[in-house]
């Protein structure tokens, strides 16, 4: 090798060591950092520090805050009272794995009686958030109040959840001069097979105000198939009833298996 080859050889090798020198201060933590949504920092394809994009976590200006639209109250024994607030999730492909909530009964004084708080999740769409027998020690309510304590945090629901559709087969009130007795058949439209989960049936009025309300627990449905729901009340009606709407609450972000 010639004097001239040799130094043509050392400064492509000087000038090669300093790219790889360059290209390992400004690439490398680059290459060796994993973008995550749970590092406090706003990277990979996030929208937001931690959600948004491939995160599970949305954003907040992503999504709608849910809506509370009623909350009401109904005597059950002597002491005893169920409540149950109305909300609807707008979004569609998202809801909440958890959030706290908290009811609470006033008298005729506005004083407060009783509060019950609980968690809950929110899958898209409407649902109801039911308590059942809340003891007021004698005390009489006038009113409830509902609200969520905690800050909204969205992620999406489970791939796949939206084709868990339910659909009613056969729907009959009977016994209102007694006892009423709701009986109605619940389809699984879907073909995954469904766990434990509950159903609420909301019975309306003319002017679509709640006369009365109940819950009742469905230990699992097989791929399109039925299952017969029974709700009951201890006495008759104060009002005629005009409609009947039963929510199922099945936990999109617990995805069953084939």
């Amino acid at each position: 090798m010639t004097w001239s080859q040799k130094r043509q050889t050392l400064i492509i090798s000087i000038f090669l060591v300093i790219l790889f020198v360059f290209l390992g201060i400004t690439v490398g933590p680059k290459l060796r950092h994993v973008s995550t949504c749970t590092n406090g920092t706003r990277d990979g394809n996030e929208l937001g520090v931690d959600c948004g994009g491939s995160c599970p976590k949305l954003c907040a200006f992503e999504v709608s805050s849910p809506a509370i639209r009623f909350f009401t109250f109904m005597k059950v024994s002597e002491n005893f009272y169920n409540v149950i607030a109305y909300i609807e999730n707008q979004n569609i492909d998202s809801g909440i794995k958890n959030i706290g909530y908290e009811f609470e009964l006033f008298d005729a004084n506005n004083l407060s009686i009783m509060k019950k708080t609980g968690k809950t999740f929110l899958a898209p769409g409407p649902t109801a958030i039911f308590e059942p027998y809340i003891d007021t020690g004698g005390l009489v309510p006038m009113r409830v109040s509902f609200r969520f304590t905690e800050p909204f945090i969205f992620s999406k629901v489970a791939k796949g959840s939206s084709d868990v559709i339910f659909s009613l087969v056969d729907k009959n009130l009977t016994r209102l001069q007694t006892s009423p007795l709701l009986e109605a058949i619940l389809k699984n439209n879907s073909n995954y097979n469904l766990s434990g989960f509950e159903v609420l049936a909301l019975l309306r009025d003319i002017n679509s105000n709640v006369v009365v309300f109940s819950k009742t627990m469905v230990d699992g449905m097989d791929p399109r198939g039925n299952v017969k729901l029974i709700f009951t009340w201890p006495a008759p009606f104060d009002r005629e009833v005009t409609n009947i709407e039963i929510l199922s609450r099945w936990n999109p972000f617990n995805f069953p298996s084939n």
